[in-house]
């Protein structure tokens, strides 16, 4: 804490709280949308996975839990500094379009995907939707959890 009264943006404690609210976004937020979703027969995976995970055999929801709480920290220095209907905007766009494109490729290819899902459209629809959700959700919980201060 500076003689403001502020905390350092990047302190542990706002690491730890911002890893924690990309954690709880994927449980909540993303998985939530996608099991209405799927209960709606609009996606065909149903999400909340336990199925073991290479290369440490964690369950798929674990795992995808853990990621999005690191994204959840890289959500700290994206979200810095912005209020109002910025903070929210760059939020829903930040995790539909750039997690979704780590996903599509980077991260699926890595699993063996085909690159870009194949350039199948309704599959980059679905991601930005549903990692828009996960944004929004991890924006929410960043304010829920007072994640704050200012970068040095």
């Amino acid at each position: 804490m500076n003689s403001l009264g502020e905390t350092d943006a990047f302190s542990p404690v706002n690491i730890a709280k911002a890893f924690v609210a990309g954690f709880v976004s994927v449980l909540v937020f993303q998985f939530g949308l996608a099991a209405l979703l799927h209960l709606a027969g609009l996606i065909a995976n149903a999400p909340y996975a336990m199925r073991p995970v290479p290369p440490f055999g964690v369950p798929q929801t674990l795992s995808s839990a853990f990621w999005g709480g690191l994204w959840g920290i890289v959500f700290l220095g994206v979200l810095r500094g912005r209020a109002g209907s910025s903070y929210w905007l760059t939020a829903a766009l930040f995790g539909g379009i750039v997690v979704s494109a780590v996903a599509l490729l980077i991260v699926g290819p890595i699993k063996g995907r085909p690159f870009a899902a194949g350039w199948n459209m309704r599959t980059w629809l679905t991601l930005f939707v549903l990692h828009g959700a996960f944004g929004l959700g991890a924006a929410l919980m960043l304010r829920v959890l007072k994640v704050g201060g200012r970068a040095r």
